[in-house]
């Protein structure tokens, strides 16, 4: 960035993927390297797509022609492009049993829209180069067409320097590509305009492989002679294998865990996940799309200490198996939420401190502190920092019925209005506060919905109460 002492503003663009496809809020925030200085944008509605499973495979471009595939200046065009099996192995790179998903024919047009009726046959051939067709119309007797009397707009957009998806042909079931076979196409235009277009051409085809002929009156094609040209360029997708992480997970009685998460992030610093959860018998399968990187799994379930799994390489499937201990880990600031585990009732470590919250008192949270919980309580812990466990009980005693607590699910978003109140730290104090807006509380942690307050402040501190006494939290040393 320049910085300039003046009010213009500096763009900055951001890529951006998210680890889950869906539509959640995002903003920019820049912060000060030093200091508490930030700003930030305003939270806007951003969808992110499922990932799919494919790849691309393209030539190198040399170039355009406004001729091939398509003639769009003429009011017929027709060309026939032969992808010898060299040109498919070698420049696009297919290997025996590639399953083609779609081809699309990039290019760019910069006169008015056009409409055209449009046609397009494909076939398999054992051919090795493409001879010179009869004048008039090819003869398509035995090739399957893919699009048949198309009513299509050729739009007025891109440029030499941003091709645009011109033409795309999607297929049903994918094509499955055998080595050496050739791969034919062929299409048509009609259309009532002269309108010109341009499309990416390969940069070492040889002349013959494509052949195109045009007319510039409503007539046919019999009195036309075939012209010959580079081949245009494919962008083929192709679908992908996923490779899987699968196992199941147990806790150290044996029992499955149904509903615990597995979470593979990458290690390369792009933040690529998947995430998985259990069935009623433990079991999970994640399918790992991005199966060319190196990973680190982390299995987390209700009131259970997390597992990892660290340098997964997909060379082949992954298969691994898990046992989670019963307990909870509290950081350097002394406090946490977790929500028990989701089959039994338990009872804490004498280490800790354990609390509901039972309702809002003056502007503050109440916490009553509880010895023992039911299965999926969601709870507060205060404790020095360290890992504490939980023992499993037939039942438990203590009275939650009062708890306003909620576990989260781990799609909770905080939008700034005070939906959600999570665990927080201020200068004065430990309590509850406004989740930050475009933040998503992690699953199983604890949180207060704004509906069960009155008093809708940034932050509601802390009060414990003893039997008849209630004392406040003067200080917290972390």
């Amino acid at each position: 960035m320049n910085h300039k002492l003046t009010d213009a503003g500096t763009q900055v663009t951001v890529p951006m993927q998210s680890p889950k496809a869906g539509t959640f809020p995002v903003y920019i925030e820049v912060k000060a390297k030093a200091g508490a200085y930030s700003v930030a944008t305003e939270p806007v509605s951003v969808t992110f797509a499922e990932e799919e499973a494919k790849s691309e495979a393209t030539a190198e471009v040399g170039g355009t022609s406004s001729s091939i595939p398509l003639n769009l200046t003429y009011y017929n065009s027709e060309s026939v492009s032969l992808f010898t099996s060299d040109i498919l192995a070698s420049s696009y790179g297919l290997s025996n049993g590639a399953k083609i998903k779609s081809i699309t024919f990039k290019g760019y047009k910069t006169t008015d829209a056009t409409t055209s009726t449009f046609n397009v046959w494909y076939e398999w051939t054992d051919d090795a180069s493409q001879s010179k067709p009869a004048d008039g119309l090819y003869t398509t007797e035995g090739m399957t067409q893919i699009v048949t009397d198309q009513e299509k707009t050729w739009p007025k957009e891109g440029s030499s320097s941003n091709m645009v998806d011109f033409i795309t042909l999607n297929f049903g079931e994918p094509l499955v590509y055998q080595s050496g076979k050739s791969l034919r196409i062929v299409m048509r235009s009609n259309s009532t305009q002269w309108k010109a277009a341009n499309f990416e051409q390969a940069v070492s085809s040889t002349n013959g492989l494509t052949y195109y002929h045009y007319n510039d009156t409503k007539s046919t094609f019999e009195s036309n002679s075939w012209s010959s040209g580079k081949l245009p360029v494919m962008h083929i997708a192709l679908e992908a294998e996923p490779k899987t992480y699968s196992g199941t997970i147990t806790d150290e009685n044996g029992k499955a865990l149904e509903n615990a998460t597995v979470t593979l992030v990458s290690t390369d610093g792009d933040n690529i996940q998947y995430t998985g959860t259990t069935n009623a018998a433990g079991e999970f399968s994640i399918n790992v799309i991005q199966s060319s990187r190196t990973y680190s799994a982390t299995v987390s379930a209700y009131g259970y200490g997390d597992a990892t799994d660290a340098d997964i390489s997909f060379d082949t499937d992954v298969d691994k198996d898990f046992t989670l201990e019963v307990s909870v880990t509290v950081t350097a600031a002394g406090w946490a939420t977790i929500t028990t585990p989701a089959t039994y009732a338990v009872s804490f470590d004498e280490n800790t401190e354990v609390y509901i919250a039972t309702g809002e008192e003056g502007g503050n949270i109440k916490l009553t502190k509880i010895d023992d919980a039911p299965a999926m309580t969601p709870v507060v812990i205060n404790a020095t920092a360290g890992s504490y466990t939980m023992t499993k009980k037939d039942f438990a005693t203590s009275d939650v019925t009062a708890n306003i607590l909620e576990s989260a699910k781990g799609n909770e978003v905080g939008d700034g209005a005070g939906n959600y109140y999570v665990l927080g730290m201020t200068s004065t104090g430990v309590g509850f506060g406004k989740l930050a807006s475009g933040v998503t509380l992690a699953k199983g942690k604890a949180y207060i919905p704004g509906t069960a307050l009155a008093n809708i402040s940034d932050f509601l501190p802390f009060v414990i109460g003893d039997e008849d006494e209630t004392t406040t939290i003067n200080a917290v040393d972390a």
